[in-house]
C-alpha cells in the first residue's frame, strides 16, 4: 500500500476529518512540522531526536529506474542527482 492509498482509505473511513497532504524534501528539525501547523509528519529516514514520537508505517524500498533507450545509450544523458 502506498501512502496515498492509506490517506484515501483513511478519508473514506473518517469523512468528518479533513486531510491535506503536503510533500516536501526539506531537512527535518524536531518541532518544525508542529510550528508549521501540521498534526502528523511522515519521514522517510531515521528519527534521531528522542523528543519526537515515532512509529514505523512500513519499510521503504528504493529503486533506480531508467527507460530502455537510456540504458542502451540512445537517450540524452544528464547529471544524476540523488
Amino acid at each position: 500500500m502506498c501512502l496515498s492509498d492509506a490517506v484515501i482509505a483513511f478519508s473514506h473511513k473518517h469523512p468528518q476529518i479533513r486531510v491535506s497532504l503536503t510533500l516536501s524534501d526539506f531537512t527535518f528539525r524536531p518541532g518544525d512540522f508542529v510550528e508549521d501547523g501540521f498534526d502528523v509528519a511522515v519521514r522517510i529516514a531515521d528519527i534521531r531526536d528522542s523528543s519526537v514520537m515515532a512509529a514505523a508505517y512500513r519499510r521503504a524500498e528504493m529503486a533506480l529506474c531508467a527507460t530502455p533507450e537510456f540504458v542502451n545509450g540512445k537517450a540524452r544523458r544528464a547529471a544524476l542527482r540523488i
